[in-house]
């Protein structure tokens, strides 16, 4: 992100207290100093209108999520002290309901029970540009992190004003930098769209390999620094410390940015990257194009983390755009697209830039004489072509899959099933109104094999749950190609998700979860829906269903006993309902060994019932699978 001169104090400033801003004293009282709280007071005062409901929110406290609804700004101020330098404190971004004043009127609750959810929101008021650097999860940044993030905020001001923007606030999140647009938009789905279409933009023209525009603060209850308090991630060390956000700007005339406004950058949106067009048969290798032709690259970064970005400092349609305007993509599948942000450049592609570098113009893969008589594509060929946005992958489970993105969302079929075929089929048919033979699916099928097999990387294959590199967790809802991505700051649904899930036949849908339900009520819900004996299996049979849902860990066996009628098969039906819903929920043992690892893998979570024997091979086999273990099984 880029933008002009951000007013900003170094870490290295002193208040008047004589006390370093931006760390925290080992022993320093969570009540903060009074300019700490003039710095709070003044914040909301710039930057909330009148008294316009707001929300406080505090996560994983030693008493739960506190919340509070303030129309007070003076309450408000006061009761953030309270946990000031010791959690992280929050505020929505957006004008809340009125009538939730009634929840917490202008006072902090602890262990809430409901917080803001986008239906609470009266209107959007604000779009939140967070700019953060990158780093290793659930640490603070350091100075040099830090200093990358204030980099692109700087240069998308003048972005910004070039568009015909007013004025944003400007604010120090304490380990990033905040842009804050105000608009008088209503929440409307439709808004929230264009809000989001409008940060893939920013994230797209602006983020680096160091530093990144945060594309998911579109929702309507997204909640932010309370600016004046301390950012509190991680140990306080002298490389990382903990630092005091602050509002460093506020216009003195709030102007809203308008609908036209915003639309004109969100629909700047290169098509390439809402639609991944089809590779067209050769691969080409663009970082030896950029060495050959001697481009100027600026840096390398991903796409939505999978297709590579190579940025170029100086455009090579037009050697006066010098700020890292111009691009080259190269998807996942092969394909190659080009372009630059700037106005002049509109009409540029990767077909103009072959043709300014004197590459081959002519479509990659086809002859150079397009008039040269040519032998018909056969049935297997056109099925490739027709499959060529497939990203082939080759499992950890020795499967082959193809990730296959639809209308935005991301499917994950494994090769050589039914599903996949019938997908293939449905492609060929909708392209030449006929079917294609046997022998070419076939044929087509064991290329795509053969190329999953050979691909880059062994990638891991979810069911149901899974974690990425970057510590995010997600929950495969089964319905539409929609997850619950879990991370330290919330909870919210998505439909691309950074992991792979393959979804096995038996799978069934999840209902959506409730993002307002606190931990708390985890105990007593178990308490009313389930017999256990005593609060201390109650207790265990807890941390066993949360243990449930966190994937890359050794699982204990639940095992259910007690007196005929107790509600055995009820309850293992419920709690299959709970973490793993299934067309068949609780199963009988099977006799064979190998038919055992074949329900294993297909079942996140088996469940099976009234055992009255266990076999020493059988039993192995659970454990291995519960620890983690593999089996190996012939194809026939």
């Amino acid at each position: 992100m880029s933008h002009q001169k951000i007013k900003i104090k170094i870490n290295n400033v002193k208040d008047t207290m004589g006390q370093q801003v931006g760390a925290i004293n080992d022993d320093r009282s969570l009540q903060p100093q009074g300019l700490h709280r003039d710095k709070i007071r003044q914040a909301l005062n710039k930057f909330k209108r009148g008294q316009e409901l707001t929300e406080i929110r505090i996560l994983r406290t030693d008493q739960g999520t506190v919340s509070g609804y303030f129309d007070n700004v003076e309450a408000l101020v006061d009761q953030a002290a309270l946990y000031d330098g010791k959690y992280n404190t929050f505020m929505t971004l957006n004008q809340v309901k009125s009538e939730l004043l009634d929840r917490s009127p202008n006072k902090l609750t602890i262990h809430a029970k409901q917080t803001t959810s986008d239906a609470d929101i009266a209107k959007i008021k604000n779009i939140l540009i967070d700019v953060d650097s990158m780093r290793p999860t659930g640490v603070s940044a350091t100075n040099k992190e830090k200093a990358e993030a204030k980099k692109i905020a700087e240069n998308i001001k003048p972005y910004l004003k070039e568009h015909g923007f007013p004025e944003p606030f400007e604010a120090d999140s304490g380990n990033g930098y905040h842009l804050i647009l105000p608009v008088d938009l209503e929440n409307t789905p439709e808004n929230v769209q264009l809000l989001k279409k409008f940060l893939e933009v920013l994230s797209f023209r602006f983020s680096t390999n160091t530093a990144e525009v945060d594309r998911t603060t579109y929702n309507p209850a997204r909640i932010t620094k309370l600016y004046g308090t301390v950012a509190c991630k991680g140990d306080n060390t002298e490389e990382r410390p903990h630092r005091r956000s602050e509002l460093l700007y506020a216009p003195e005339q709030i102007v809203a940015a308008t609908v036209e406004q915003i639309k004109a950058v969100a629909d700047s949106l290169p098509e390439v990257c809402q639609q991944i067009p089809k590779a067209n048969g050769t691969k080409w290798n663009i970082p030896e194009l950029i060495e050959k032709h001697g481009l100027d690259l600026a840096f390398e970064k991903k796409l939505n983390g999978k297709h590579t970005i190579y940025v170029l400092g100086t455009c090579p349609w037009n050697s006066e755009h010098t700020n890292a305007a111009a691009y080259i993509i190269q998807f996942d599948n092969g394909a190659v697209a080009a372009g630059c942000h700037h106005n002049s450049c509109i009409g540029e592609d990767w077909q103009s830039l072959k043709k300014q570098l004197g590459e081959s113009t002519v479509m990659e893969g086809l002859s150079e004489n397009p008039s040269a008589d040519k032998e018909p594509a056969k049935q297997s060929d056109v099925i490739l072509e027709l499959l060529s946005d497939c990203t082939l992958l080759h499992g950890d489970d020795g499967e082959e899959y193809a990730s296959v993105e639809i209308d935005n969302k991301l499917y994950v079929y494994k090769l050589k099933t039914t599903k996949f075929k019938q997908f293939m089929l449905k492609r060929y048919y909708e392209a030449k109104k006929t079917a294609p033979g046997s022998e070419a699916v076939n044929q087509a099928l064991e290329i795509l094999a053969m190329k999953a097999n050979f691909s880059d990387d062994e990638i891991e294959i979810n069911r149901r749950v899974g974690m990425s590199e970057v510590g995010k967790y997600y929950y495969d809802l089964h319905h539409d190609s929609r997850y619950v991505q879990m991370t330290s700051t919330g909870c919210s649904i998505v439909t691309n998700p950074d992991v792979y899930f393959f979804q096995p036949k038996n799978m069934g849908r999840q209902v959506e979860p409730d993002f307002n339900a606190q931990p708390e009520d985890l105990i007593n819900l178990i308490g009313k829906h389930f017999r256990i004996k005593n609060d201390q299996d109650v207790i265990l049979f807890a941390s066993y269903l949360v243990s449930c849902l966190i994937p890359g860990i050794p699982h204990p066996i639940l095992i259910l006993f007690g007196e005929k009628g107790s509600s055995k098969s009820t309850s293992m039906r419920m709690l299959k309902k709970i973490v793993d819903p299934a067309r068949q929920d609780v199963l009988a043992m099977p006799s064979a060994n190998s038919d055992l690892a074949v329900v294993l893998t297909n079942h996140y979570m088996p469940c099976f019932d009234n055992l009255t024997y266990l076999s020493v091979d059988k039993s192995n086999m659970l454990c291995m699978a519960a620890t983690g273990g593999s089996i190996s099984k012939r194809t026939l």
